[in-house]
């Protein structure tokens, strides 16, 4: 699985570093590129879904135990921070925290 998620971080589009430019938007699509995209946003997708379903489970109790993305998520479903605070906003912390996991 790890060598699976390595792959989607080898693999890097134009599209998705510059999605303002309306240039980069007029190139094509690589199909490797959309796959894992698509694959990494399903990936995210199931993990706060896991998540959410876990806290549901507990009766959103204080755990003494919770990840990054439980905090995140408690964070959102409390709109400490407004509107801001998305799903994709949290799938891109993921990603990011991976990406700097692996990196080191």
């Amino acid at each position: 699985m790890m060598d699976h998620a390595l792959d989607f971080s080898a693999v890097f589009d134009l599209r998705d570093l510059f999605p303002s430019s309306r240039l980069v938007r007029m190139l094509p699509r690589s199909r490797k590129a959309e796959r894992n995209r698509c694959e990494a946003v399903r990936l995210m997708d199931d993990i706060l879904r896991h998540h959410e379903e876990r806290r549901k489970a507990a009766g959103d109790g204080d755990d003494d135990e919770q990840s990054m993305v439980d905090v995140l998520l408690r964070i959102q479903k409390e709109g400490a921070m407004g509107d801001s605070l998305t799903h994709g906003v949290i799938m891109a912390m993921l990603v990011y925290t991976f990406n700097m996991y692996v990196s080191y």
